[in-house]
């Protein structure tokens, strides 16, 4: 336990400086390498040889940097769509266990290349009304411009929020199991309080503090949020329940792999991109 107090502390100090000491270079450069090292991650969980892993980390690198260059906003708006549909498909599936295992032992490979491309193409462009992309892969000094950190802070706030409610609730008063066949000790009534405790945290916040207007549709797109959270943990739980893993890596002591931290946030920057920019 103190061990993975350790390292969540020094991630709250890491992410701080990311967002508000970093330049534009850097930060989406740092993001760009986590993503990368996240699909190791999920290669690792497999059986192929070192070799294959890494051509297609290559491979996924290459996508990127073509897709940084060529991208136009009309191929943005349908990747981003396609991505909502799968999204949409994988929260339909998890009630078919069988069906949804078959489906990540046959296909592991394309479906995390598509997972993991579309999730940091929507990543880097997430702060920007006209969909092309945001960053500036310049050897510049400026720092990441207030607005897309607050945005950020914004998003790993509420995942983190919907992740320590599920738990903690789950753990002290969970009796029923979600989806037992895929990760036991999940609990319809830390689902429950995942989304329901956020999402009055933040109305909370918006109308009493800030006295800020937050309408049905914002609560109802915090509550979408709060849902896909738990449908990110709960495919990513799948994939490594099909490979007989227990965690994606030891990449942060005390919490596992860093897919184990990112599985959440996947599918919802979606969700928080269409909430606040389409």
């Amino acid at each position: 336990m103190f061990e993975r107090f350790l390292t969540g502390t020094a991630l709250i100090f890491f992410v701080y400086l990311l967002l508000f000491y970093t330049n534009t270079y850097i930060f989406y450069c740092i993001l760009s390498l986590l993503f990368v090292y996240a699909f190791y991650e999920w290669l690792s969980m497999t059986d192929i040889t070192n070799i294959r892993k890494i051509l297609y980390l290559l491979f996924l690198t290459f996508s990127m940097l073509i897709l940084y260059i060529y991208i136009t906003p009309e191929l943005l708006i349908f990747i981003f769509y396609l991505s909502i549909i799968f999204w949409i498909i994988i929260l339909i599936l998890l009630k078919n266990y069988k069906l949804l295992l078959n489906l990540m032992l046959r296909n592991y490979l394309s479906i995390g290349l598509f997972i993991f491309l579309t999730s940091w193409l929507c990543v880097i462009s997430l702060n920007n009304l006209d969909n092309k992309l945001y960053f500036e892969l310049s050897l510049s000094s400026d720092n990441l411009d207030s607005v897309t950190a607050y945005h950020f802070l914004f998003i790993i706030i509420l995942i983190s929020l919907s992740d320590i409610s599920g738990y903690l609730i789950g753990k002290k008063f969970g009796r029923t199991k979600l989806i037992e066949t895929i990760s036991p000790n999940k609990t319809t009534e830390g689902f429950i309080a995942s989304i329901v405790i956020p999402t009055a945290i933040f109305y909370i916040y918006f109308i009493v503090i800030l006295s800020y207007p937050f309408f049905i549709l914002d609560l109802v797109f915090v509550t979408l949020c709060c849902i896909f959270c738990t449908v990110g943990d709960l495919a990513v739980s799948s994939y490594k329940r099909a490979f007989s893993v227990k965690d994606s890596g030891n990449f942060l002591p005390g919490h596992g792999g860093l897919l184990d931290r990112l599985d959440s946030y996947l599918p919802t920057v979606f969700i928080y991109k269409f909430w606040m920019f389409l």
